[in-house]
């Protein structure tokens, strides 16, 4: 069995740029735990919902900033800066069994 029979396709992705309130966005509305991130058309990480609930405790950028009133500590906004890279990826051709993980 290869990679192109279990993966889902025409996936939900997120651009890099994205702010951290778009990814919770869709991963609610889609009822998803990962994004694959693209820059440029071109898979460079992956967004997980435990990633985002780190960085953000799944609240939204106003609530977030009103807690942390006078915070003087880095503010993390942008998927880029949250993800994981560089992520393992596969061919949809390459058998499942022969794949390192």
């Amino acid at each position: 069995m290869n990679v192109a029979a279990l993966m889902t396709p025409d996936p939900l992705v997120i651009d890099a740029e994205a702010d951290l309130d778009q990814a919770m966005h869709l991963m609610d509305e889609h009822k998803i735990r990962h994004l694959p991130v693209l820059c440029a058309g071109r898979f460079v990480g992956l967004l997980s919902d435990r990633d985002l609930l780190q960085a953000t405790g799944w609240l939204p950028l106003r609530v977030r900033e009103a807690r942390e009133g006078s915070f003087r500590g880095r503010r993390m906004h942008r998927v880029r800066e949250i993800m994981h890279s560089p992520a393992m990826h596969a061919s949809l051709d390459d058998d499942l069994l022969t794949l390192s993980i």
